[in-house]
């Protein structure tokens, strides 16, 4: 029983617990640290692909972001071009109405200019037919003028249908399915 109360022997058993506490916490702590670098490395590596992904999808966007804006531009020259090209052509009809109204009022002067009443006014001439030739007149006079009025209104007309037409191609480019009524959409 002497044996057990010697001091060298708890000493030694003391130190072969401690021993084998610090080889089991230094164990421990080696498994958890092989952990700890494998979750890091599979973390590490799941950002890098997250990264990697994200920077894809952002590349992606801003290439669909450039083809929008390229197409968005081409369709606004388009429709100016379509605008440039509306314009020389309703220039050209206006030319050819202002060139048809001077000759029709070329054509209603000269009728006007061989119809005209005699200024004097002789003892001869029956007053109700000078009266029909004045009306005669003023009826061409007031033709004359409803036609200039109704070509002006023509090409004003005319250059505002090219403006709503050009509008309404490029709104159709521009926001797709714009122009379609709310049923079809």
């Amino acid at each position: 029983m002497t044996a057990w109360l010697n001091p060298g022997r708890w000493l030694a058993l003391l130190l072969a617990a401690a021993l084998a506490v610090a080889a089991v916490r230094w164990e421990y702590a080696r498994v958890e640290r092989r952990g700890h670098d494998k979750a890091n490395a599979a973390w590490t590596a799941q950002i890098a692909k997250d990264n990697e992904a994200a920077a894809e999808t952002h590349r992606l966007r801003e290439r669909g972001a450039r083809l929008r804006e390229r197409s968005l531009l081409d369709a606004t020259r388009n429709t100016e071009v379509e605008y440039a090209q509306f314009k020389r052509s309703a220039a050209s009809e206006a030319a050819v109405v202002r060139g048809q109204l001077a000759d029709l009022d070329r054509l209603l002067k000269l009728a006007d200019g061989g119809a005209q009443p005699s200024a004097g006014g002789g003892a001869g001439e029956n007053p109700a037919a000078a009266s029909r030739v004045d009306g005669a007149r003023v009826e061409r006079q007031l033709f004359g003028h409803c036609a200039e009025t109704l070509v002006g209104m023509g090409l004003e007309a005319e250059r505002l249908r090219g403006k709503l037409t050009a509008l309404q191609g490029w709104v159709a480019r521009v926001v797709p399915n714009a122009c379609q009524p709310a049923a079809e959409k």
